[in-house]
């Protein structure tokens, strides 16, 4: 059954895709096919997802249907509850080892930093997360049953829903063609200027969903290619919608690893195709631009309402960062710190700067950096870990780590962008069924 709705599902969510602009993409038939769809999953599987992304499910059922007692927390909890039963085999203990003196500076950082309310949530959360994410991880690495075509479809339908809910709840007008990839991203933005509460999921977080989606896809050693591409226009088709530009230059950033450092392919023939991408991708760039298309031509020039008030918010968070590491190099400002301090003469309203290398400085310093980096270097060294490390059922993990920095280096803080060390703390060697150990 669980095979057989494999390719079922590689017909019903691009048929659901269209149903966003054709207007039968409901937000009911969007969760009772994702239901569907991890009731005939692997116990492995629906664990990660739902530890990893239930809490986004929960949350749009909830606010769309009060009365129904679904909170994320719950989903969570059981995603927790079914890794837990094969937890000694995911072999933890090294990830945990290394994370630890990572969470200690943070620990430090909060102790010295101001205790802002800010702050008291942050370290909850990157402690929390941290050693939730790490099981999550170790299962994805450590598990032979772990489907990555059924976490990709997961992905995506997450991201559908996500759209479909916010079409719903927030009253949006929806696209005019398969081609109006500027409303999404409008009515966000323009949404969260006027309304003092923000929207439950942003764009972004679609756009890069769908983006880690591909980022599964592709990190297969040996994909399906008809499957593979077919779910990659789709998760390109999402991520256009969403209008989220870091997972659009994350698309570039991922096929080009995928391409360049792992795939098979001879030099010459991995130079001519990432050649022919690049030039399919710049040219549809190119095409959207000449539609006047706002928020790809603001990649290059700024010039819609949006981009100027978006721009304006990143660079004032870059110059706010600049003033907080001047006056706290060595140490930093502490845990939180960049509210306080990174003000830029009261221009920035952001609580960090949206770059996880200018979060590491504004909050620990250079200090903090040095650490970390030390810690980072051990642990590549001594487990030998390169790009190429390979999970049990032959996923090349580095690829979704590298789609994780997409986002970290231009958007969130720390309490997600932890998750990129929780992910390189988990690249080392696993078990298999005899007990011997590889070493990758």
């Amino acid at each position: 059954m669980r095979s057989s709705l494999d390719k079922y599902f590689v017909f019903i969510i691009p048929i659901l895709v269209l149903g966003i602009y054709f207007g039968f993409a409901s937000f009911p038939l969007c969760l009772a096919l994702i239901v569907l769809r991890m009731c005939f999953t692997d116990k492995d599987t629906l664990g990660v997802f739902l530890l990893m992304f239930g809490g986004a499910i929960g949350g749009m059922t909830r606010t769309m249907y009060p009365s129904i007692p679904i909170y994320g927390v719950i989903l969570n909890f059981l995603g927790l509850c079914l890794l837990m039963l094969d937890i000694k085999k995911y072999n933890v203990k090294t990830a945990y080892m290394y994370m630890f003196p990572a969470l200690l500076l943070f620990a430090f950082s909060y102790v010295i930093g101001p205790r802002l309310p800010y702050s008291n949530d942050k370290i909850i959360s990157i402690v929390i997360n941290s050693v939730l994410w790490i099981i999550a991880y170790r299962c994805i690495i450590s598990s032979e049953s772990f489907s990555y075509i059924r976490f990709a479809q997961l992905l995506l339908m997450v991201s559908v829903l996500a759209l479909v809910f916010i079409m719903n709840n927030y009253g949006f007008a929806g696209p005019t063609s398969f081609f109006d990839y500027s409303w999404f991203r409008n009515e966000c933005v323009a949404y969260d200027h006027m309304d003092d509460s923000k929207i439950m999921v942003g764009y972004q977080q679609i756009g890069m969903d769908a983006l880690y989606a591909i980022a599964f896809l592709l990190a297969k050693k040996r994909p399906k290619a008809v499957e593979t591409l077919i779910y990659f226009l789709i998760g390109f088709q999402v991520i256009m919608t969403s209008g989220a530009r870091q997972a659009i230059v994350g698309i570039a950033i991922v096929v080009f690893f995928k391409v360049l450092f792992l795939s098979n392919l001879k030099r010459a023939a991995k130079v001519w195709l990432f050649s022919a991408l690049l030039i399919g991708l710049f040219s549809y760039a190119a095409i959207l631009i000449r539609s006047d298309m706002d928020w790809i031509s603001g990649m290059f020039n700024v010039q819609s309402g949006a981009d100027v008030m978006e721009a304006s918010g990143r660079a004032n968070a870059i110059l706010g960062a600049q003033a907080c590491i001047s006056s706290h190099p060595i140490l930093g400002a502490g845990l939180g710190g960049f509210e306080l301090y990174g003000s830029n003469d009261g221009f920035n309203d952001d609580s960090y700067p949206h770059n996880i290398i200018l979060e590491i400085l504004c909050e620990t310093g250079v200090v903090g950096l040095v650490i970390l980096i030390a810690i980072c270097w051990l642990f590549i060294k001594r487990n030998k870990v390169t790009i190429r490390f390979e999970t049990q059922n032959g996923l090349y993990f580095a690829l979704f780590i590298i789609a994780m920095l997409c986002r970290f280096f231009f958007s969130s803080d720390l309490t997600n962008s932890i998750g990129v060390f929780c992910g390189l703390f988990c690249m080392y060697s696993f078990p298999l069924k005899n007990n011997r150990i590889v070493k990758l």
